[in-house]
């Protein structure tokens, strides 16, 4: 009897007690600050572009020509979630990623799935930093059709 009863409590805890668990276990994700303070950079030299409101999307447009398909990283954000205001001596503001580090975590990050990173931008608005949370978007292999039919007579 106290073999059954024993089976029976183990039987129940590994149907029940250990899927549970095993639910709120989630996959750790570096987070990435990246400061957008294009005021101070000449627009021909400008690597990242602000893009505009398109929807309910706001873009920024990272162009390098780096990935595998030779195309530009677009991070987005949604424009209903608004932003928040951080301090200037903030220390995700003097330890942000530099243009090379995300760069190289885009490209490591749009070849992982699932994806491993957080990513944030912090934006200079009048001498004030706000910082919003902006989504890479997945890399998209265009087709492309470079045969000709030839049809004789």
């Amino acid at each position: 009897m106290k073999k059954t009863i024993g089976f029976k409590l183990i039987t129940i805890h590994l149907l029940f007690v250990l899927p549970c668990n095993a639910a709120h276990i989630k996959l750790k994700k570096d987070t990435i600050y990246y400061v957008v303070d294009t005021s101070k950079i000449p627009l021909k030299d400008r690597v990242i572009l602000i893009g505009g409101k398109e929807g309910q999307y706001f873009s920024y447009r990272l162009m390098c020509s780096c990935n595998s398909w030779h195309g530009d990283y677009t991070f987005t954000r949604h424009v209903s979630k608004p932003g928040e205001l951080i301090n200037p001596n903030d220390t995700r503001v003097k330890n942000s990623a530099t243009l090379r580090s995300l760069i190289q975590i885009a490209t490591q990050h749009s070849e992982k799935k699932p994806a491993n990173h957080v990513f944030y931008f912090i934006e200079a608005i009048n001498n004030q930093y706000v910082k919003y949370q902006v989504f890479l978007n997945e890399l998209l292999q265009m087709k492309i059709n470079d045969s000709v039919k030839i049809q004789r007579k």
